[in-house]
């Protein structure tokens, strides 16, 4: 995974054992230890009140890992066009 983002293979790369959900980009500071972490069955499982219905956390997570978050969009901001991922 490392060798892939340090060869400029990939922008990000996904490991998963299927529970644990983990994004590595190659922008980070460290490649090996600085990452975005997801528990899913901890995510399922969480109907707390910081969402509004006991679906809403997974909609968060399918938002991040979907395909169309690792493709680059025009995006505007302040007046000006740039490339962005995640927007």
């Amino acid at each position: 995974m490392v060798s892939l983002l340090e060869r400029g293979d990939a922008l990000w790369v996904i490991v998963t054992n299927g529970r644990l959900w983990r994004l590595y980009s190659r922008r980070a500071h460290s490649r090996a230890t600085n990452y975005y972490e997801i528990d899913l069955s901890d995510l399922l499982a969480d109907q707390g009140p910081g969402f509004a219905e006991p679906g809403d956390a997974f909609g968060y997570f399918w938002l991040l890992f979907r395909c169309d978050s690792f493709l680059p969009h025009t995006v505007v901001r302040q007046g000006r066009e740039s490339r962005a991922f995640f927007s």
